[in-house]
């Protein structure tokens, strides 16, 4: 049975969200996501209600997402899910 929220989130939301993503770059702590003007706030929204548990939190402004890693080992790791669940197809 599929649950509508997740259809929802993956197959309303996602193409949405993933259409104001400009870029997604990282160091070794912290993930910065380029954003359309006055979009960083929704993408910070959409991440976290996605409960990843690698991701401390999200801060945005007007177009950039300050994406706070649990820790500096999965930096690489939730780049790919931010990767995979912003902009999947896109390109």
């Amino acid at each position: 049975i599929l649950d509508p929220i997740d259809f929802f989130r993956n197959q309303i939301l996602r193409p949405l969200v993933g259409a104001q993503v400009l870029s997604i770059t990282a160091n070794e702590s912290a993930i910065i996501v380029k954003t359309l003007p006055g979009s960083a706030s929704v993408i910070g929204e959409y991440i976290d209600t996605l409960h990843d548990g690698s991701i401390i939190g999200t801060i945005a402004g007007d177009n950039t997402l300050l994406i706070i890693p649990q820790s500096q080992k999965k930096t690489s790791q939730v780049v790919r899910f931010l990767k995979e669940k912003l902009i999947e197809g896109k390109e």
